[in-house]
């Protein structure tokens, strides 16, 4: 134990979401040949306690609002105790805290792992300055999940070019029977076998704009008598959502199901995967279709476009363009031979571009360079 690079995660919680499945994810792994904490400035979170069933010491902040001068001493004194070698931020709040800590600690070497961004984005040149000034100083790599994270980065935090790098984030694909799997999560949430199946995994929060998905159901039901659509995950809009449904009358056709633990593979149930953020880092929802072959149909923003060859491995619309998502349902329910094929392409595409083990080893690399800095 005492040969092995000591990293320490530093994150906003554990709680459901993508970039914390990422997390989750990667300290399982990395675990296996590193000696891994994990500091959240906020709540443990549900999966915080999986790395803690897996002896992944994981402790809590309990982070006031606003600015918390106290996080940076505090970060710095647990970073002391677990000998931490290398700190890997997650998100940009988590970094701000990790760069300051190193202030009091200047030991660890810091890793900025940026995973999305808020929407909208505006400038603020003050904050530019002081991170020119003083955080990206404390900053040794940055990695960006997307080349739009990247130019996002530079923009918005004037990170400097030549210190990131793109890794884009991979998913692990497994050797499944994709048919029978399906039937199986069909049953699971009280599907029919030929319903016309539509939906979407994610945080219920305003960045997701479910309510584009919901409006373009309203409009796609007029031409597809069979529809249902399945909406899977929790957060601040679930009342806000469930009132959009009831006034639209969609009772019947759309299903809320608040949180579920098997998410990741409910998604088989799906003919159509749809995701209609305003923004996007490198969705893990939509890897996680496109791994079981589930067609999808995502906005043209941040890194979605970098994930869907539109016509090709799935489709693209403009945000906020429910018009547009309707057409494209209606499209895809009358071109099943064509669905299939956009889901076999979308599967393949992640194959070759998008695998787990090839993004680990690409952190792996980059703890490896900082452990053998001088």
């Amino acid at each position: 134990m005492a040969n092995k690079t000591k990293i320490t995660f530093v994150v906003h919680s554990l709680n459901p979401g993508g970039a914390e499945k990422l997390a989750l994810d990667m300290a399982l792994e990395l675990k296996k040949e590193f000696q891994l904490s994990v500091i959240c400035l906020d709540e443990v979170g549900i999966w915080g306690k999986i790395l803690r069933n897996k002896q992944v010491p994981v402790i809590s902040l309990y982070r006031e609002e606003g600015v918390d001068i106290y996080i940076p001493y505090l970060l710095s004194k647990y970073t002391k105790e677990f000998q931490t070698n290398i700190i890997h931020a997650h998100q940009t709040t988590p970094w701000f805290y990790s760069a300051l800590s190193r202030l009091f600690n200047p030991k660890p070497y810091l890793l900025f792992e940026e995973h999305g961004r808020f929407y909208p984005e505006i400038k603020n040149k003050k904050k530019i300055l002081f991170n020119k000034l003083l955080i990206n100083k404390l900053t040794h790599k940055v990695v960006a999940v997307s080349n739009d994270i990247k130019n996002r980065l530079i923009e918005y935090e004037g990170v400097s070019e030549k210190k990131i790098q793109v890794i884009y984030n991979g998913i692990k694909i497994e050797n499944i029977d994709t048919d029978h799997l399906k039937k199986e999560c069909r049953k699971k949430l009280n599907l029919d076998e030929d319903d016309f199946v539509v939906g979407s995994v994610g945080r219920l929060d305003p960045i997701k704009n479910f309510p584009m998905l919901i409006k373009g159901i309203k409009i796609a039901k007029n031409q597809i008598p069979n529809l249902k659509c399945v909406i899977i995950g929790d957060g601040p809009e679930f009342s806000k959502l469930n009132k959009i449904i009831e006034d639209k009358q969609l009772e019947d056709i759309i299903l809320l199901t608040g949180y579920k633990k098997d998410a990741s593979r409910l998604v088989a149930a799906f003919d159509v995967f749809v995701l209609t953020s305003f923004s996007e880092g490198i969705s893990m929802a939509i890897l996680e279709a496109m791994s079981l072959s589930v067609p999808c149909i995502a906005t043209k923003v941040g890194g979605n476009v970098e994930l869907i060859e539109n016509n090709l491995s799935g489709w693209l619309v403009e945000s906020n363009d429910w018009k547009s998502l309707a057409r494209v349902l209606i499209y895809a329910y009358n071109n099943r031979e064509l669905l299939e094929k956009i889901g076999k392409n979308g599967q393949k595409q992640v194959k070759e571009k998008f695998l787990f083990k090839d993004m680990i080893e690409n952190y792996k690399k980059i703890y490896r360079q900082l452990s053998n800095t001088n």
